[in-house]
């Protein structure tokens, strides 16, 4: 079931919206008819749904206002008779703009368009997918070393990582400083692959 909210004053234009989205395959349910930039806030901020239906000018102002004021997850159709705010259209979660009156051509252009967003998962959402499948499986196990030999004059013995701040290399010799600005001499052999 797709939620679907419509933002829009026009009773007319609510009617049509409904009759188009009553002859979709697709089952939808129109959760709210609201038309004012006060009730939307109020509604999105308590409800969550899966796409939104928006006029632009409303009752009581603008609805850029709603969407400053109300973090929306959901795409969002709108449908204005003002073709100036196509541009405020797609800088908040516009998917596709329609002029009044529109058809019910564009109509389904709009809704297609949706549905292609909606059934394909994003590039980030596949990659995290991927990542903890591959995780989850162990196919890497790695071990980290945990310290490194370290000579002095008087002795060797072991410096643990995490008190080492970096590494430096003087002609082929590795030196690690650790914590309190320190320098060690650290054994060749610490940095084999074994």
């Amino acid at each position: 079931m797709i939620k679907i909210a419509i933002i829009e004053d026009e009773i007319p234009a609510r009617r049509k919206l409904k009759r188009f989205l009553d002859e979709l395959e697709e089952t939808t349910e129109v959760v709210a008819e609201i038309d004012t930039v006060e009730m939307a806030v109020e509604f999105l901020k308590n409800n969550t749904i899966d796409l939104i239906f928006s006029d632009i000018e409303l009752l009581d102002g603008n609805a850029f206002e709603i969407y400053s004021n109300v973090t929306v997850s959901c795409p969002i159709i709108f449908t204005t008779a003002y073709d100036q705010f196509w541009m405020n259209a797609f800088e908040s979660n516009g998917i596709a703009y329609l002029l009044k009156p529109f058809s019910r051509e564009r109509f389904r252009k709009a809704w297609d368009k949706f549905l292609l967003l909606r059934k394909s998962p994003s590039l980030e959402n596949e990659l995290l997918t991927n990542l903890t499948k591959f995780t989850e499986h162990n196919f890497i196990k790695k071990s980290h070393k945990k310290h490194f030999t370290v000579h002095t004059l008087q002795a060797i013995y072991f410096l643990d990582i995490n008190n080492i701040t970096f590494f430096e290399t003087i002609e082929s010799v590795v030196f690690a400083f650790d914590t309190i600005g320190k320098n060690f001499f650290t054994e060749r052999n610490n940095f084999k692959r074994n």
